[in-house]
């Protein structure tokens, strides 16, 4: 597997890049469901649902993550990420991440992964296109609640097709 991981501007430029083969092309790993929750002090969180189809996969699985960039705080500072999911099941994971509070905010740019006893590397990316990647801020907060304002957390299928480029191989 072979990626560059490239630590530039967190707007500018895509922040993985992908060997030709990698992006799962056959749903191995994709986003299932996204999540939009609030709490006290301001807290804004959003959770991605990540689905991996074991029988897809070349191997049982090693690892699965996120890769990327992140952004907190005033000033900004970008800084690389590698950061496995929480396991839910033994073919569900999930992504959380505080987008805003009282006491300041953050955004991720990234992409999910899943690594096999093989070696191989499955990427998930945003509109399943090698290095597009998925930005989790505020913004997403406010569109997943968007939905249900009313309630403490809303989710959103990625089936809805305001949120299809979560899922573009509409994979379920």
């Amino acid at each position: 597997m072979k990626y560059l991981l490239i630590a530039s501007a967190l707007f500018l430029a895509p922040i993985v890049s992908f060997a030709e083969g990698d992006v799962a092309r056959d749903c191995q790993i994709f986003v299932d469901k996204l999540e939009a929750s609030y709490g006290s002090h301001g807290s804004c969180t959003v959770k991605a649902y990540v689905k991996i189809i074991r029988q897809a996969l070349d191997g049982d699985i090693k690892e699965v993550g996120i890769r990327g960039v992140s952004a907190y705080g005033r000033n900004d500072s970008n800084r690389d990420i590698d950061q496995p999911l929480y396991k839910m099941a033994d073919d569900y994971y999930v992504y959380s991440l505080m987008v805003s509070s009282d006491f300041g905010g953050g955004t991720v740019k990234g992409a999910f992964y899943v690594k096999t006893d093989k070696g191989t590397v499955y990427w998930a990316n945003l509109n399943n296109e090698p290095g597009a990647n998925f930005s989790f801020d505020i913004e997403l907060y406010r569109q997943v609640r968007g939905l249900r304002s009313y309630e403490y957390a809303a989710s959103a299928d990625t089936r809805n097709p305001e949120f299809a480029k979560y899922n573009a191989r509409r994979c379920y």
